[in-house]
């Protein structure tokens, strides 16, 4: 089966962003989620998301994955989005179980729908090459109804906080079968990684919706060694995926069901693009770095969203970066040798 029209968009939008909060927390000490903070310049990074995510579908078919708590931030951004397509969640219970939810609504509606995920903390120079390759791995996934197309960037650093995702090389198509994954490796393997040609792991994901909802099925109702699951047993899975997904414990998508799933899945290799995640604060800093204007335009506008922040106390921008530092050294609160400087670390509000 081929899916036809235009893609749904899924947006993930409901973690905590824990390992950015020495830049995230306010000054009255509260932790406003990375994308919901304004981090690659004057829009928030679910801002930025949702501008890439209406390169692929119309407005009305972008689906976004957020919880209650985070409802004073998100509500801003959100303002052009109709009600039935914020997916709220009650609590944080992993992106397997959000994007679960997503599938299982989009099932009910379209379910022949082809559809895109995007998380929401992904900074990027060139959004016309990134762009490129989503349509790439959406029209893979068109022709090819029962993969799940993974994008993968290119690396050159052994980063041990990233995941990876090992490409079959037997064959010389530019779209792999995916051999296996490496989650948070150690040095040595992050090393291995590398020379195998590992990509990273971008979570921009693009599939059928069955397909996506295959993976589930496998992992979670199938009997240990079934290879197959023809369409009349898999309607089926999903009826039962529907009916217990409320109470199933939270998992994490790409541990739990990419990780498990590989004979399913594809992976296409993203064009330099200048992409990267903010994951972690060593990443952001490394953007900012490299990217004086977008750093320059976080000062003006400052890092938290521009509505109601409950009771959050907004930061100068002389909270953000010393401006005395940036003064006596020329440079964006860095050391000359490009290495952080620790005065009173420029980072930490």
């Amino acid at each position: 089966m081929t899916h036809v029209g235009i893609p749904w968009v899924v947006v993930l939008a409901g973690g905590s962003g824990e390992r950015l909060r020495l830049v995230t927390t306010s000054a009255s000490g509260e932790s406003i989620p990375k994308q919901f903070c304004r981090l690659g310049g004057r829009n928030s990074m679910l801002g930025i998301t949702l501008a890439r995510a209406q390169r692929f579908a119309t407005i009305d078919r972008i689906l976004v994955l957020v919880r209650e708590e985070h409802r004073i931030w998100w509500q801003t951004d959100l303002a052009s989005i109709r009600q039935e397509q914020v997916l709220v969640q009650s609590r944080n219970r992993g992106t397997g179980i959000a994007l679960l939810s997503a599938l299982l609504h989009l099932h009910d509606r379209d379910p022949d729908a082809c559809v895109v995920v995007l998380p929401s903390d992904h900074l990027v120079d060139d959004e016309n090459l990134i762009g490129r390759a989503v349509l790439e791995a959406i029209d893979e996934a068109r022709l090819n109804a029962e993969h799940v197309v993974v994008v993968g960037a290119h690396a050159t650093m052994a980063d041990t906080s990233l995941g990876w995702i090992i490409p079959d090389r037997s064959k010389t198509s530019r779209i792999q079968q995916v051999a296996g994954f490496v989650e948070k490796p150690s040095s040595k393997e992050a090393a291995e990684c590398i020379r195998r040609g590992a990509l990273r792991n971008t979570l921009i994901l693009a599939g059928g919706v069955r397909a996506f909802l295959r993976l589930y099925a496998f992992e979670l109702l199938a009997p240990a060694g079934i290879v197959d699951m023809p369409n009349d047993v898999l309607d089926s899975r999903i009826a039962r995926l529907s009916a217990i997904h409320a109470e199933l414990p939270g998992m994490d998508l790409s541990r739990d069901i990419l990780q498990q799933s590989s004979q399913w899945l594809r992976v296409l290799p993203l064009p330099e693009c200048g992409w990267t995640d903010i994951g972690t604060l060593e990443r952001l800093e490394e953007w900012w770095k490299s990217h004086p204007g977008s750093f320059a335009e976080v000062r003006r506008f400052g890092v938290f969203p521009a509505g109601p922040q409950a009771g959050a106390t907004p930061r100068s921008e002389t909270n953000l970066v010393d401006e005395e530092l940036v003064a006596a050294t020329g440079t964006d609160g860095m050391h000359g040798d490009g290495t952080a400087s620790r005065h009173g670390d420029p980072w930490v509000p």
